[in-house]
């Protein structure tokens, strides 16, 4: 082998082993967490293969909300889904199906919301499909219509509520009700160089009763939903918050925790306090559907916050 060659492949395979190193790091930590702060919410859902995290976790925020002022509810995520399939491919030249927790407070204000349990339904096409056929849809629009009923369900045009009846538009109203002098429309994001202010805001608000809604990069070495962990696993890791995020994903943050004197620790993770995170993949994962971020990753990948009060 030539000299140059050799060193060249020498080099793949120790980039190859560093990797492999902090990957089967986060597989192998043994971290047990002990909750001192904890925001009651709704079961963990599952997102399926849609890029719709944004959406599932504006609703469980919103769902939270309503716990703390007395109601129980639950949402359903798959009535907007609908409606984001339609703008998408009637509305953008190229869809991608991705939004924002923004985009999602806008989506439920045009469109109203129904129960989860009046609009659920486990959905066997892909989005990619509908990309794949946008310009047949775009000559055949009234095919759309048809598909999305199959594929989705009819929408309900009442639903009935603690002995009332509402339009997706009334409940959207009701939803809203004690919320409308917060920043629930348009949450406000925390500037990416206010890398202290971000984590003492998140710790006051969850303090305070109120959760978050978290939306950052979870393309990362370090996260792992099926170990329900986020940490650093690089001590070369930048101190603030990264502008290069490659997948961006929103959960409910939901609580304050800490791992336990027995716990195995990360080596380049030096956190004491973690954000207990819902996620929306299910429950198939070590902490049943949670994901527990570490407060060097939050500051490393957060891109921003949005709550209902106004920080």
């Amino acid at each position: 082998m030539k000299p140059q060659l050799s060193f060249f492949v020498a080099i793949l395979l120790t980039l190859f082993s560093c990797q492999q190193y902090r990957q089967k790091e986060v597989d192998r930590l043994d971290i047990t967490f002990l909750t001192t702060t904890y925001i009651k919410t709704t079961p963990v859902k599952d997102q399926g293969e849609w890029p719709v995290g944004s959406l599932y976790a504006y609703l469980s925020w919103i769902e939270s909300c309503r716990i703390h002022k007395g109601d129980s509810l639950e949402l359903s995520p798959i009535y907007l889904m609908r409606f984001l399939c339609q703008e998408e491919i009637t509305m953008r030249k190229h869809p991608n199906f991705q939004l924002t927790p923004s985009d999602a407070a806008i989506l439920m204000k045009n469109h109203g919301i129904t129960l989860y349990n009046y609009y659920r339904k486990h959905l066997n096409i892909r989005p990619e499909w509908f990309i794949q056929n946008q310009q047949f849809f775009a000559s055949h629009p009234e095919q759309l219509d048809i598909v999305l009923d199959t594929a989705f369900g009819y929408t309900p045009s009442h639903i009935m509520l603690y002995g009332a009846t509402y339009t997706p538009q009334d409940l959207m109203q009701s939803v809203w009700t004690d919320l409308s002098e917060t920043s629930f429309i348009h949450p406000k994001q925390i500037a990416q160089d206010d890398n202290r202010i971000l984590i003492d805001t998140m710790k006051d608000l969850l303090y305070q009763g109120e959760s978050i809604i978290w939306y950052g990069d979870t393309l990362q070495e370090g996260y792992s939903f099926p170990q329900g962990i986020a940490i650093i696993t690089d001590k070369d890791s930048p101190t603030l918050i990264s502008t290069a995020s490659r997948h961006l994903h929103a959960m409910h943050i939901i609580g304050i925790a800490h791992p336990s004197p027995r716990s195995s620790l990360p080596t380049y993770d030096s956190s004491t306090t973690y954000f207990m995170a819902k996620d929306s993949h299910g429950t198939n994962n070590r902490r049943e559907g949670m994901v527990f971020l570490s407060e060097q990753y939050v500051r490393l990948h957060t891109m921003a916050i949005f709550g209902s009060v106004d920080f």
